[in-house]
């Protein structure tokens, strides 16, 4: 998926259902394993679903991809509907954890765009591993108050007057490809790893920490310690219009990584 003046790398995540939902179903329960304040564990949607099926939810969360498959291979047949970003997909249906889905059942399915219906990330050997949801950007976030005017270049996060106040998301794919855009590389298709390595290694300095949840990012702008980071669109609206937090959503001029869930 290429889009205008973006370096678009399609990470999506899949919502799949377990070779267990008959068990589940025999005990009315649905038991779901997403991002927690995601969307579907809003109480009014749950409150919705749960009138509508006569099913009731039981939410779990993770706080990275790593952790999602960790909890999915402990709790074998647990969870009948799961959050899988696209570059685990492969593993998790190496390691047997998940199943296709019959889109067949879906009455609205035939109404998604085909672009992100058929992509390749949810798609594998003619079957269907994610029903898109939503998508969005993982680009650069600011804290309003370090800032006269947003910046427009990725080189931003290495200008010294940022050192220590700087912020990532602890995931190593992520950091690679946002590596590639700053050293001037295609992200879907990285020809010199050695100079991803390189920006990263000199980014190290600049480092305050690094995230795992949106809590984490917004404590960390809440108490001003951190003057601009990676973040997602969607927690960086959020931060902003729910938590009234000094934040802004920047995307740089060089791109930034565009994602699919499902």
């Amino acid at each position: 998926m290429r889009m205008p003046r973006l370096t678009a790398f399609l990470t999506a995540t899949a919502v799949i259902v377990s070779a267990f939902t008959l068990a589940a179903q025999a005990a009315e329960e649905v038991h779901v394993l997403n991002w927690k304040g995601y969307g579907a564990d809003e109480p009014w949607a749950v409150a919705n679903f749960e009138k509508a099926t006569g099913f009731k939810v039981v939410n779990d969360f993770f706080n990275s991809e790593q952790e999602m498959l960790t909890k999915i291979r402990t709790n074998p047949g647990l969870y009948d509907v799961v959050m899988i970003n696209a570059a685990f997909n492969d593993q998790a249906m190496a390691g047997k954890l998940i199943q296709p889905i019959d889109v067949s059942k879906l009455s609205n399915y035939a109404d998604i765009a085909k672009d992100k219906a058929g992509s390749p990330m949810l798609n594998h050997d003619g079957k269907v591993y994610g029903v898109p949801w939503v998508w969005g950007l993982t680009a650069l976030a600011i804290n309003e108050k370090s800032f006269d005017k947003p910046p427009t270049s990725i080189a931003e996060m290495w200008d010294p007057a940022h050192k220590g106040r700087v912020i990532i998301r602890d995931d190593a794919v992520e950091a690679v490809q946002f590596g590639a855009i700053a050293s001037g590389q295609n992200i879907n298709d990285i020809k010199d790893m050695d100079a991803v390595k390189a920006k990263l290694t000199s980014l190290m300095p600049q480092i305050k920490t690094f995230w795992s949840s949106e809590n984490d990012w917004n404590q960390m702008v809440a108490s001003n310690q951190i003057d601009i980071g990676t973040y997602w669109s969607g927690s960086a609206d959020r931060a902003k219009t729910h938590f009234k937090l000094p934040v802004s959503l920047v995307v740089p001029q060089e791109g930034a990584v565009a994602w699919l869930d499902a």
